[in-house]
C-alpha cells in the first residue's frame, strides 16, 4: 500500500503500476477501503474515469469515511463530474474546496478549476459562484495553472 501511494505522487511515471499493486493489496487485505481507494485514485490519474468511480464507489461502501481525504476526494469529484454526474460532482468539490490547502499546488488547481468548470456548465446562474472559484483558483494555486 505505502509503495502505490508514493507512486501516486505528481509528475510520477508509475501510476499504472498502482493498479495492480491496488488489487495486490486487496487479494491480501480483502474487505478494506484501501486497496480501493487507491485503485480509483490511480484509474483517475490515468483518466480511466468510469473504473476509477466504481473502484471508489467500493471504497466508500466498505467505509464510510474512506473519501474524507482531500486527494480522495478530489479523484471522487473528478470522476463523478467526467462520468456526467455533475450535481454530485459539485457537492464532492464543494466538501473539497475549504480542505484543498492540504492538496499539492497542481492537485490545488485541478480542484479549483475543475468546480469552477462544473458552475459555469450551470449557465447565468452559476456564473457568480464560477467567478469567485476562479479567483480563489488563482490565489491558491499560485500561478501554476
Amino acid at each position: 500500500m505505502a509503495s502505490g501511494f508514493a507512486k501516486l505522487a505528481p509528475g510520477s511515471r508509475l501510476v499504472a503500476d498502482v493498479v495492480s499493486l491496488a488489487d495486490q493489496a486487496d487479494a491480501l487485505v480483502p474487505g478494506r477501503a484501501a486497496p480501493m481507494l487507491l485503485k480509483g485514485r490511480a484509474l483517475c490519474r490515468l483518466g480511466r474515469f468510469a473504473e476509477a468511480r466504481a473502484a471508489l464507489s467500493a471504497a466508500h461502501d466498505r467505509d464510510d469515511r474512506a473519501l474524507d481525504d482531500p486527494a480522495a476526494l478530489l479523484a471522487w469529484a473528478r470522476a463523478l463530474e467526467s462520468t456526467g454526474e455533475g450535481s454530485l460532482a459539485r457537492d464532492a468539490y464543494r466538501t473539497l474546496l475549504p480542505r484543498a490547502e492540504t492538496l499539492s499546488l497542481a492537485d490545488r488547481g485541478v480542484a479549483y478549476l475543475g468546480a469552477g468548470m462544473l458552475a459555469m456548465s450551470r449557465g447565468p446562474e452559476g456564473l457568480g459562484e464560477a467567478i469567485a472559484i476562479l479567483r480563489q483558483a488563482r490565489h491558491e494555486s499560485q500561478d501554476l495553472l
